[in-house]
Order: structure tokens, then C-alpha cells, then sequence
């Protein structure tokens, strides 16, 4: 039995199970848009199951690595949270007020840079954003 896949007419519409090999449309033998569709399951030939087998074999280490690497993230991450949790606890009110809990609170930009001292904050401006940026900023002592 040959290798079937699943086509698509411009007038017919879609037309499934056909021989590969398949040049025109059965029902109005129109040759231009008369295409393949890669929809199906039962394109793949013979050697290409073979070649899955091997690769499957051969990347199984791969997916066990990466797949401890994610789990260990995750634990990474749970355990950071739980720590930094314990650690709001324990404080006290003084310390709790300059903490920042791990509630998805973010502090506003502006609070973040009155508290930099002057020169860190031009640092920042001509330095640190225009590289992570990818911008070029002429510094303040060649103007």
C-alpha cells in the first residue's frame, strides 16, 4: 500500500487520503492549486521512523539533563520565596519597612532614583541604560 496524505484544491477544498504522489485534483483535474498538506501522521516513510528511533535514543540523556535542570529551577525557585518569606517574618518593623516583600510589589522608578546619589544616577543615564540599550550618548564633559 502507498503512502497517503491529505491535499488541498482551490475549488475542490480539501481532500483527504490520496497517494502521495499526486499530481492533480481527482474530482476537476485542475493542476495549480493543487497542493500537499503536511497535516497528517501517516506521511512519514519508513526510514524516518527509523531515524526517530536512533535520535530518541541518542537525545534521551539530553531531555533526562534538561528536564533535571527545569525541576531544579523550580525548586530553586520555591525555596528562594520560602526563605525570603522567613526572613520578612523574622524582621522587624524598621527592617520590614526598607524590605521589599515578595508579593509582585514593585517600587516606582522614581523612589529608586531619589534614593541614588547624584553620581550614581549619571552613571546610569550615560553609562549603564545606553549599553543596555545599544545607544550611543555623548557624555557631558565633550559638550
Amino acid at each position: 500500500m502507498k503512502p497517503v496524505a491529505n491535499f488541498d484544491c482551490v475549488r475542490c477544498g480539501k481532500i483527504e487520503d490520496l497517494p502521495v504522489d499526486c499530481q492533480r485534483c481527482p474530482y476537476c483535474g485542475k493542476k495549480r492549486g493543487f497542493e500537499r498538506l503536511y497535516d497528517s501522521i501517516n506521511v512519514m516513510s519508513g526510514n524516518t521512523r527509523t531515524t526517530g528511533k536512533v535520535l530518541e535514543e541518542k537525545l534521551a540523556p539530553l531531555y533526562e539533563r534538561h528536564a533535571d535542570q527545569q525541576a531544579g529551577a523550580k525548586r530553586f525557585a520555591e525555596a528562594s520565596a520560602e526563605a525570603m518569606e522567613k526572613t520578612y517574618e523574622k524582621a522587624t518593623p524598621a527592617e520590614r519597612a526598607q524590605m521589599q516583600p515578595m508579593t509582585g510589589h514593585v517600587l516606582p522608578a522614581g523612589g529608586v532614583l531619589s534614593s541614588m546619589s547624584t553620581q550614581a544616577r549619571q552613571d546610569t543615564r550615560e553609562c549603564i541604560t545606553p549599553a543596555l540599550l545599544n545607544r550611543r550618548v555623548k557624555p557631558a564633559w565633550t559638550k
